[in-house]
């Protein structure tokens, strides 16, 4: 019983055995908790590093107006740090330039660094008023769907 409390006090708890969708690793730690009703929890696989969001009892499509009513577009996408650590994160595995479909891209902020280095890309998003964005302001292709429902034959 210790060990467990200790395991859950160092975030090292994984009642569920989440696996990593990058590397199948099933030994995950709690990286982080967010949303409004902290609905939303990030485990950090520390074999490849990769942020797996949990989307077991997650409703997607549940409050997303919200995100679009208060949506303000970055002044420079170059200050926008996350987006540049993905963009690192994914050049580092993936070092041939290709073709990368964010899922659920928002303002496009991944995108862009995508589409600066030379890549082949494109967005998926749930909220219109981000995919319109998107298109207007990178001249980045976005489609609106759920991605739990979308279906495609492209390659990425």
């Amino acid at each position: 019983m210790i060990l467990v409390w200790f395991f859950i006090i160092f975030g090292f708890y994984n009642p569920k055995c989440m696996v990593c969708r990058l590397c199948k690793n099933n030994h995950l730690k709690l990286h982080y908790i967010q949303g409004d009703k902290d609905q939303f929890r990030y485990y950090l696989c520390p074999l490849c590093g990769l942020v797996n969001l949990d989307l077991e009892n997650m409703k997607i499509t549940e409050s997303q107006q919200k995100y679009a009513d208060r949506f303000k577009p970055p002044q420079d996408y170059e200050k926008e740090r996350g987006a540049k650590a993905a963009f690192r994160f994914v050049s580092k595995y993936v070092p041939n330039k290709g073709r990368y479909m964010d899922i659920g891209c928002g303002s496009g902020s991944v995108l862009y660094f995508f589409k600066k280095d030379g890549w082949q890309v494109e967005g998926l998003e749930l909220s219109p008023v981000f995919a319109e964005h998107v298109k207007k302001h990178l001249d980045i292709d976005v489609k609106v769907a759920n991605f739990l429902e979308y279906e495609t034959n492209d390659r990425f």
